[in-house]
This record gives structure tokens, C-alpha cells and sequence, in this order.
């Protein structure tokens, strides 16, 4: 990723999380990451595309929302895409742990039986 390519994927964070919490009513984070994002972003305001400081202003960031943002149909699909991506990896995150319950299961029965 080029770093424009970075700081593009932290402001559309931003909108993305705005668009799910304000619109879907999913909160993709805690308060207090969101609020962590908005600062980091802050600080680094200028390294945002220019395009993106048309629709994220400081003021937004200084508040911690997004609620007044205009949402377009990509970020809907995007924050819908980024919800899947999430989804998928706590199935994925959920399956390698079970393996280990299984298998702590499938030994206390081997021990039941022993007995």
C-alpha cells in the first residue's frame, strides 16, 4: 500500500464507522476507539487525501462524529463489505478455538470412560 493508499483507508474508516453507527445502528467499535480514531486523525489531518478533508473536517473530528456526513451508495457497500470481512474472521477466530474445546472435550470422556 502506498502511504495516499493509508491514509485513505484511515479517513474512509472513519466515514465507514460513521455511516454503520449513525445509519445501520452497529457500532463497528467502542466509543472510545472511535474517539482514539478521530484524534489520530486529527493529528494528522493533512495527510488526508483532499478529497476526503472536503468531506471530514476538523470540526467533525474535534466533535468525535460523523453524524452530519453525506453517505453515498459505496459506503454502504463498503461498510457492508468491512462488516462481512469482521464476521469472517471472528467465524474463522471461533473455529480454531473450538478445536481445543473439542479436543479438551473428547478427553475428559476418554478419562470418564476409563473409570
Amino acid at each position: 500500500m502506498t502511504e495516499e493508499q493509508i491514509w485513505r483507508w484511515q479517513g474512509e474508516m472513519f466515514v465507514l464507522a460513521s455511516y454503520l453507527y449513525y445509519v445501520e445502528d452497529y457500532s463497528i467499535w467502542s466509543d472510545e476507539m472511535f474517539d482514539q480514531h478521530c484524534a489520530f486523525l486529527m493529528r494528522n489531518y493533512d495527510r488526508l487525501p483532499q478529497d476526503l478533508q472536503q468531506r471530514i473536517t476538523r470540526d467533525h473530528l474535534k466533535a468525535g462524529t460523523g453524524f452530519d456526513l453525506v453517505f453515498t451508495e459505496e459506503d454502504r457497500v463498503k461498510a457492508h463489505e468491512w462488516i462481512a470481512f469482521i464476521e469472517q474472521q471472528d467465524k474463522e477466530r471461533l473455529e480454531w478455538l473450538s478445536q481445543f474445546s473439542d479436543a479438551k472435550a473428547a478427553a475428559t470422556a476418554s478419562k470418564r470412560k476409563r473409570r
